[in-house]
């Protein structure tokens, strides 16, 4: 409950900060308006976009530091080896797999020479014996 309320806050402080800088942001300028006016504004909103962009990185930085998360920085390490599948096994399998489509490929191809030469002598002659 105290962690809500205090999330509350937090949110609070971020929206008041959000429309004070909204209120505080330069206008573009207009038509009738002196030459060299509209880089003016273009240029504070840029600036104005920068210090917004630093701010939420600062804070985006003080609600890690405050959550924890650059405490234990080895231990995701250690956590993802742990719940990781069984990385031999399924290389071993894969290795598996892939013999036995290259025993397949190579089966194949044998096949289709026999099949393409049929049983001329001079095939035969020049196959080498099986060993048992």
């Amino acid at each position: 409950m105290n962690k809500t309320i205090k999330n509350l806050g937090y949110a609070r402080a971020v929206l008041v900060i959000g429309v004070i800088m909204l209120a505080l942001v330069p206008t573009p300028a207009m038509a009738h308006d002196n030459l060299g006016g509209d880089e003016l504004a273009v240029a504070s909103w840029m600036l104005v976009f920068a210090m917004v962009t630093v701010v939420i990185g600062a804070l985006w930085g003080i609600w890690a530091l405050m959550n924890g998360q650059f405490s234990g920085i080895e231990s995701s390490k250690y956590t993802m080896l742990d719940t990781a599948d069984d990385y031999e096994g399924i290389m071993a399998e894969f290795d598996a797999e892939q013999q036995a489509a290259d025993d397949a490929d190579n089966l194949a191809q044998e096949d289709s020479v026999t099949q393409v030469l049929g049983s001329d002598s001079l095939v035969a002659a020049a196959k080498p014996a099986a060993r048992l």
